[in-house]
């Protein structure tokens, strides 16, 4: 039986069975597994073609994790942006029993990171050096290049007197610390949140937890074996960390890295890849340079081949909602856009589309490792009975209320200021974590995303309202670059950015016609509301006009706004 592309159009069709997943017995045992598994097939490439194989990552690994024998068992700290060299330390920490606590270059260091003060710091060049003289492409030329003909034997930065930015290295993480006791018996992982709420959290989760998460999400999305990812979303953010790094890994893939992950568009033509995980910015982005292109000699298909070398079959999009018209003019393509939802609290991934199941629009079903259920919005979570959902089995649909999360895949918790776990919202009643998030699920268990609790706008008039579906209609406008929706006294400001300064006047214009006249289409307006539940008294932009509602006052900026690494806008939450 040939699968239906969309089940919205085919109700009938029942889910098809879970894809195979590798033996992988846990995240200390990938880099042995992988190296047996796939051998001299390459896990890594670099611009050029050079290449890394899985048998040379695995003795990388076993190297940098005999080094770590001193402070086995402690808090280690990570800072680094390539993928290969952070792959290694990651997996070597994995092999050592240490912990981690992973920060991007130049990333502020959320509350309670300092003061787990790491017994040892892991760094590109303190990896480099250690892996410097193994065959392949450990080390990028960059990074050969700045060492020149110094020598090392890869100890600096692992402890003791030679130690380098560890802060307080002497007696490693204080005394109760999660990190310092590994807690959930398999060590822990310290990532940070992407901050779009306020200040970046650190989210302690563990290895476990990871290693659960990302064998649910093979069993349901394929990572078939020899595809081929360019790594865009950094490693130290949970999406990278699963879906760019560890899942490629466990199936045999190829993770190609680019010279700068900011400008990885212009590098996709020269890998070639089969499949992508991006946010849904560039899904969108990759569709208007086509459509851009078309004309000048070749359709839009052809100018997508060309934008990307021409095997691109699929793109898994998480970070922020992803349009059904963008999965849909994707399809024209012939590329497939598969819409996820995750958040670094469930190390990222609780809910996918399938690739032989899916809504358009919508965020896709369960994994197996967590359930989902929607709380009416500020209610006790024991009152979450108004829908439910796991591992994609069906449910009646219920009103939209926050989205709640209970699995193997919840972190522990947040550092504390001084280092303490601090429980998830929720956690304690009955395990339900309170992600923050709105959302309705619809009868066949598909997630359907309405944006963030403390997002939602309500108006003097007790009207709430959504603001995603009316920014996404704003960015719609050839005029306008990016938007933002949010209170201010007692309206709506919209916050644009116009890339050419001459469209200014008209953009603001359209922005305040907008709402007034009803031209406002949006995903989950366009979705089945007998399937996703009833919206209630919230006012999205595909209810048709919002009157009395519309755009009081409009900022122009001349830069795009701040979103964060997966897409998310960073919102000001003024009153």
């Amino acid at each position: 039986m040939t699968a239906p592309r969309d089940r919205s159009e085919h109700p009938e069709y029942a889910e098809y069975p879970d894809y195979p997943t590798p033996d992988v017995g846990s995240i200390e045992g990938l880099a042995p597994f992988a190296a047996h598994a796939y051998g001299d097939a390459s896990a890594f490439e670099r611009p050029g073609g050079a290449a890394v194989t899985y048998r040379q990552l695995a003795v990388a690994v076993d190297r940098v994790a005999r080094l770590l024998a001193p402070p086995g068992g402690a808090t280690v700290a990570l800072r680094g942006a390539d993928p290969c060299l952070f792959a290694v330390a990651f997996l070597a920490c994995a092999r050592a029993g240490c912990d981690v606590v992973a920060l991007a270059p130049g990333q502020r260091a959320a509350r309670g990171v300092a003061a787990l003060r790491p017994a040892a710091t892991l760094d590109e060049a303190v990896v480099a050096r250690a892996v410097r003289d193994l065959p392949g492409a450990l080390v990028p030329p960059s990074a050969l290049a700045a060492m020149g003909a110094e020598g090392s034997d890869g100890r600096a930065g692992l402890g003791g007197e030679g130690a380098c930015d560890v802060p307080g290295r002497a007696g490693g993480a204080p005394a109760g610390c999660v990190c310092a006791a590994g807690g959930a018996g398999g060590g822990c992982v310290v990532l940070q949140s992407s901050g779009t709420t306020g200040e970046p959290k650190a989210v302690v989760l563990s290895r476990a937890g990871i290693h659960a998460d990302m064998l649910a999400g093979l069993r349901k999305y394929e990572f078939a074996r020899g595809a081929r990812y360019v790594g865009v979303i950094p490693v130290t953010h949970a999406f990278g960390l699963t879906c760019d790094l560890l899942a490629p890994l466990a199936t045999g893939g190829t993770v190609c890295i680019p010279r700068d992950p900011r400008a990885a568009l212009a590098e996709l033509a020269g890998f070639s890849p089969t499949a992508l995980n991006v946010p849904p910015a560039v899904a969108e982005a990759l569709l208007r340079m086509a459509r851009a292109s078309a004309g000048t000699g070749g359709t839009a298909r052809e100018a997508l081949r060309a934008l990307t070398g021409g095997r691109l079959r699929k793109m898994l999009c998480g970070g922020a909602g992803l349009a059904r018209q963008t999965c849909a003019g994707l399809r024209e393509l012939g590329v497939g856009a598969f819409g996820c939802y995750g958040l670094t609290e469930c190390g990222p991934c609780v809910c996918v589309n399938r690739d032989r199941l899916h809504k358009d629009g919508s965020c896709g079903v369960a994994l197996g490792c967590n359930e989902v259920r929607i709380s009416p919005t500020g209610g006790p979570v024991a009152d979450a009975a108004t829908g439910a959902a796991r591992d994609g089995g069906r449910r009646l649909p219920g009103r939209p209320g926050e989205i709640l999360v209970r699995g193997e895949n919840v972190a522990l918790g947040t550092l504390g200021p001084r280092g303490e776990l601090v429980p998830l919202p929720g956690v304690r009643e009955g395990g339900w974590l309170r992600t923050g998030d709105r959302g309705s699920l619809d009868r066949d268990g598909f997630l359907w995303t309405l944006g963030r609790v403390d997002d939602l706008i309500v108006l003097p008039d007790g009207t709430k309202l959504d603001p995603e579906p009316v920014e996404r209609e704003l960015a719609r406008c050839p005029l306008i670059g990016d938007a933002m929706v949010f209170r201010r006294g007692d309206g709506l400001c919209a916050r644009l950015y116009v890339p050419d300064p001459s469209d200014a006047a008209r953009a603001e214009a359209f922005a305040r016609h907008l709402g007034v006249d009803g031209a406002a289409r949006s995903a989950l307006g366009a979705q089945d509301t007998g399937d996703a539940g009833t919206p209630g008294a919230v006012v999205t932009a595909g209810n048709g006009a919002l009157p009395g509602h519309a755009i009081a006052s409009v900022e122009l900026c001349d830069r795009p706004l701040r979103r964060t690494a997966t897409g998310k806008p960073v919102r000001p939450h003024e009153a």
